[in-house]
This record gives C-alpha cells, structure tokens and sequence, in this order.
C-alpha cells in the first residue's frame, strides 16, 4: 500500500461522508420544519390536558366518598380514585443533616445512617507513574498508537459518526 492509494482511499471515503451527511442536514432541517408546524398545536393540547387534569381533580377531591371500595376505578383508560400517598424524605441541606447525624448517634449508629461515597479520583491519579497505578490496580488504557479517522467538522457529523459507528458494527458482527 502506497501513501497515494491510502489518499485515493480517503478521499472516497470522504465523498461518502460528505453526501452522508448532507442527508442528515436535510433530515434535521426537515424535523426542525415539522416541530414549528405543530408547535402550536402541540402548545395548546398541552394547556388543554392541563386544564381538564386540574377539572378532574377538582372533582375528585370533591367526591371521595364514591372511592371508598374500590379506592379506585379506570375509566377510559385511565385511572382516577384516590391510594395511599408513598411518602418520602426531603433533605434540604444534606450537609447539616450530616452533622446532626454525627452529634446525635454514635458512630457505629451513624455509619448506619449515613451512605459515605468513596472513589478513586481519575483526575489525581493520572499524575502518578505507571509503577505506582500498577501498585494501585489501575490500568492504564489507549497508551499506544491507534488509527485516528475523525471529521474536523459541525454538530450534524457527530450524527453521522454516530450512524457509521453504527453501521460499521454491525457489519463487524
């Protein structure tokens, strides 16, 4: 293989990509186009289930003695009634609650009350040298030479890098 064949080569692969994604540009203007059609439509069929939810539960709140048994009943496909709410917790501010945690339990009680997170800092470990991240069972990856064929170009190629991926894989496979 000669530098002008693997030139030859990249250039037909680039006239590939090219027409490929001046498809996709036309894809996205078409889609684009369709979303300003139906924005408005779509605008007031939202306001409209927004206005008729709230008129439902309107009604609801005022009618719960029909939903003593059954608690609730699907009605056109959708069920209305009235369950048990599930509740839940609101931590405002987690860092406080962590403190009052720590003042008011023991240790051993808080380590149960408290979920701790630790992990590896990537960022500070990739300062160390490869004789200290093997120490630490960390392998580092892609530390060689690799074929680099990358567009240099716009938002609407990671679309078509994303299809070629796509292809190329299932082509593998």
């Amino acid at each position: 293989m000669t530098l002008l064949e693997i030139d030859s080569l990249t250039n037909a692969y680039a006239s590939a990509r090219a027409a490929l994604s001046e498809l996709v540009s036309d894809l996205n203007a078409e889609l684009q186009a369709a979303k300003r059609r139906r924005l408005a439509r779509l605008k007031a069929l939202v306001g409209l289930a927004a206005e008729r939810q709230n008129t439902l539960t309107a009604a609801l709140e005022e009618s719960k003695h029909l939903f003593e048994r059954p608690r609730t009943l699907v009605l056109h496909g959708i069920k209305v009634g009235w369950q048990k709410a599930k509740g839940g917790l609101e931590i405002s501010d987690p860092e406080r609650t962590v403190e009052l945690i720590q003042r008011h339990y023991s240790e051993a009680e808080a380590d149960g009350l408290l979920h701790i997170i630790r992990r590896p800092d990537k960022d500070a470990l990739a300062k160390l040298p490869a004789n200290e991240l093997k120490k630490l069972a960390v392998e580092v990856l892609a530390d060689g030479d690799q074929i680099v064929i990358r567009p240099t170009d716009s938002e609407v190629d990671k679309i078509v890098t994303a299809l070629l991926k796509d292809a190329t894989a299932d082509a593998v496979a």
